[in-house]
């Protein structure tokens, strides 16, 4: 219950703030918009995990290698079949992941996951490539365009940020 204080002489209820979520607020000149504003202005800097290190993925190309899963579970190296730029409106917006491990990534709604959810059915306590989401938020889209790979190999995956995804190129994921 909330705790009563005093305003002049009237007595009012105070809200309780909830103990297990941050509260944001994106209001202009607000903290958190301008950490988000530059959270997107990175956002073309998705990077890529690759053999010969990590790649951001606007630098991809066809025949490139990244990292991949086979069907058996193993961490393989294939190359780049198909890279995807996709220009979005100016009101697109991404869901912005936090993993209580540290990583982050900023992705479509639409995008599917390894274990073939979308992205925009994660919530907050959910598991994601061995960690626990802290958010998944909705958040604005600055950038004019977003992008994916397929690589080859049984699977489709790859790890963005860190974080293992599917690719929406993959016949495997429709």
């Amino acid at each position: 219950m909330g705790k009563r204080f005093r305003s002049g002489d009237a007595m009012a209820m105070r809200p309780p703030l909830a103990a297990n979520e941050p509260v944001r607020s994106y209001a202009p000149g607000s903290v958190e918009r301008v950490e988000l504003k530059a959270a997107l202005a990175d956002l073309s800097g998705t990077r890529i995990e690759a053999p010969a290190g990590a790649v951001l993925v606007q630098d991809l190309r066809v025949g490139m290698l990244v990292w991949t899963l086979d069907k058996t579970g193993v961490r393989v190296a294939q190359p780049v079949l198909q890279v995807s730029r996709t220009m979005v409106p100016s009101n697109h917006q991404v869901v912005h992941l936090v993993l209580d491990d540290g990583r982050q990534l900023w992705v479509s709604p639409g995008h599917p996951t390894s274990d073939g959810r979308r992205v925009g059915q994660l919530q907050a306590g959910d598991a994601l490539d061995g960690a626990r989401l802290l958010s998944a938020d909705l958040v604005p889209y600055a950038a004019p365009a977003t992008y994916d790979l397929l690589p080859a190999g049984d699977t489709g995956f790859y790890w963005a940020n860190g974080i293992l995804i599917a690719s929406t190129l993959s016949d495997l994921q429709k």
